[in-house]
């Protein structure tokens, strides 16, 4: 093996090269990691990487080959800035584990060399895994976790096997492939796959990337999703010039912080709710541990990678038969009983402290632990405790309760006056007001009565709620009171025409639904017979709607509230009087 190592691949491996290719954070544009792809086996006289991996697996030089490919990648991550506290995703062969000379330890040599500590690299494990999961695999993927590196499941949502991959490997990441990526923004199937499996990666305490982005829409569709990670042609294509590859991108926190979807920083709940358990090095002795252990007040303790990134705990109960026992303590930490930390870790779900409370609870009742991780771009800030979750919910609840309308449950007027204060700072959208009012309704409710003139009122609020269930945009919908409702919509460029064929439709929509309230007769004549307000017997049209418009550049405006009230009042005339029942005007500062 080793001759044929030496005739047919040294020379041929000299011209292999690798490029690397950034993950960073969806929140701050922050490097994360870097994969390492092959490049250069064409050149070398093979059609593809498979067959080049095929051919070394045949000739049985595997071990050779992956030493001499491992210290090249090690080699060209050094070059890369802050190199040591950046995370190395590797693709290898797991054929390797077949091949008669294959022996642990070549990898921390390697990694040794240069310094880079093994809680860094990422062995990416593809399908090709599950064909045969026999006890050799299971041997070596744990000796790979005791060693400190990482696991990754690569191109997740092809083939038919990932979730068998999952279950077996315990990996630290799931990497989506770019097949459910690719116009996510588009297509409410990928939307549903790629939601269950964030939660499902969240239950198990997994890292969620997304390969393959490469538009704008696509990173917010993720974004709002919470995946933390993305790599893609939207942050930078392979290079093979590791000097290219940046600390932080400033276009994804740029288009974070333009963003007027996103949170206001740190969610305040969180960070207030949160405690700080001091953790622990995963590398740490088990002496530490028990040390540790009498010094907390807390029956677990956190553990953290060489980057503070949440990994698992250690719960005291896990321990009891070793620190209750007489000679428990001697036992565990004496050399011959080989017991690390690992050995009793536990994974517990994480999540960034930017995320939305909702979003926090839905994680707590999937999954069955004390509490949860924060981080902040992945590093361990504190963690938080069921009982102050539910403390948080039930306060928002009740403060919900009390700002929403009790008929349609749509927030009301202080949510909506927020809603209206924040639209006008907004200098990155243009921003869509829409005041709607029924026309004539006091006739109709005194012809049909209250419970009839509620249902259209309900009515109406179930119309603007399936509208904002089924747009992919930023809509925010409220209930001023009686038969006045509020809507805004975000663009990031000018969408009136847009705009108002939504309103046309939502107009059209309730034309549709109020036919129910009238006789065959009355929708006939298009009229039904009512008091006015003298009293006198008079004809009244069927009921509709009125819509007022104020179009908002991407400029903050100052206007007073009884400016902004009188402008309503005008548009809201203009377009009971007109056929189209719209009225629309752009606001801008004077």
């Amino acid at each position: 093996m080793k001759h044929i190592f030496f005739e047919k691949w040294e020379k041929k491996l000299e011209k292999i090269d690798y490029a690397v290719q950034p993950i960073v954070s969806t929140l701050s544009g922050k490097l994360f990691g870097v994969e390492f792809l092959i490049r250069g086996v064409e050149e070398i006289g093979f059609k593809s990487i498979s067959s080049f991996f095929d051919e070394a697996y045949e000739d049985q030089v595997l071990v050779p080959l992956e030493k001499t490919l491992r210290k090249k990648v090690a080699e060209k991550a050094s070059k890369i800035k802050n190199y040591r506290n950046i995370n190395i995703f590797y693709n290898y062969d797991h054929r390797i584990m077949e091949m008669p000379d294959y022996t642990f330890g070549f990898t921390e040599q390697v990694l040794g060399e240069y310094k880079i500590p093994p809680s860094n690299w990422c062995l990416e494990l593809n399908e090709g895994l599950n064909h045969s999961f026999t006890a050799i695999y299971n041997k070596v993927l744990l000796r790979a976790k005791a060693s400190g590196f990482k696991l990754a499941i690569d191109d997740f949502g092809t083939g038919f096997s990932n979730f068998e991959l999952l279950y077996h490997s315990e990996a630290d990441y799931i990497k989506l492939d770019k097949f459910l990526i690719r116009e996510i923004h588009k297509d409410n199937r990928k939307i549903s796959l790629v939601s269950a499996i964030k939660d499902i990666a969240r239950s198990l305490g997994i890292t969620l990337i997304a390969e393959g982005v490469e538009t704008e829409e696509e990173y917010y569709c993720l974004k709002n999703f919470n995946i933390e990670f993305i790599q893609g042609y939207f942050i930078q294509k392979p290079t093979t010039d590791p000097y290219s590859i940046k600390l932080k991108y400033e276009n994804i926190e740029s288009l974070y912080n333009s963003d007027r979807r996103k949170s206001t920083g740190f969610n305040s709940r969180i960070k207030e709710a949160m405690v700080f358990i001091p953790p622990l090095k995963i590398d740490s002795s088990i002496g530490d541990l028990f040390t540790r252990f009498q010094n907390s007040n807390y029956d677990f303790i956190p553990l953290v990678d060489t980057n503070f990134a949440p990994v698992g705990v250690v719960f005291e109960t896990d321990l009891r038969e070793y620190i209750y026992s007489p000679f428990g303590r001697e036992l565990l930490t004496s050399k011959l009983h080989k017991k690390t930390i690992k050995d009793f870790m536990k994974k517990m779900p994480k999540v960034d402290i930017r995320t939305k409370i909702d979003d926090v609870l839905k994680l707590i009742v999937t999954f069955d632990s004390q509490g949860i991780f924060v981080t902040n771009d992945n590093e361990y800030v504190g963690f938080l405790p069921n009982n102050a979750v539910l403390k948080i919910l039930n306060e928002i609840r009740i403060q919900e309760a009390l700002e929403t309308n009790p008929l349609t449950g749509l927030p009301g007027n202080a949510a909506i006056a927020a809603n209206i204060n924040k639209i006008l700072k907004d200098e990155d959208n243009v921003n869509y007001v829409v005041y709607f009012d029924f026309d004539n309704f006091k006739p109709f409710n005194d012809k049909f009565g209250f419970r009839v003139g509620d249902r259209a009122i309900k009515g109406f609020g179930e119309i603007l709620k399936d509208l904002k269930r089924r747009e992919d945009k930023e809509i925010f919908i409220g209930h001023i009171g009686g038969d006045d409702f509020f809507m805004s919509i975000s663009f990031k460029e000018y969408e009136t025409e847009a705009v108002i064929k939504m309103i046309l439709n939502i107009i059209d929509e309730f034309q549709k639904l109020s036919t129910s309230f009238y006789s065959f007769e009355e929708i006939v004549n298009k009229s039904y017979q009512s008091v006015d307000r003298s009293g006198n017997l008079k004809n009244f049209p069927l009921l509709g709607i009125s819509a007022a418009i104020i179009e908002l550049p991407k400029i903050s405006i100052e206007i007073t509230d009884q400016d902004f009230s009188k402008l309503i009042a005008v548009l809201k005339k203009n377009a009971k009087s007109n056929g189209s029942k719209i009225s629309i005007s752009t606001l801008l500062n004077r």
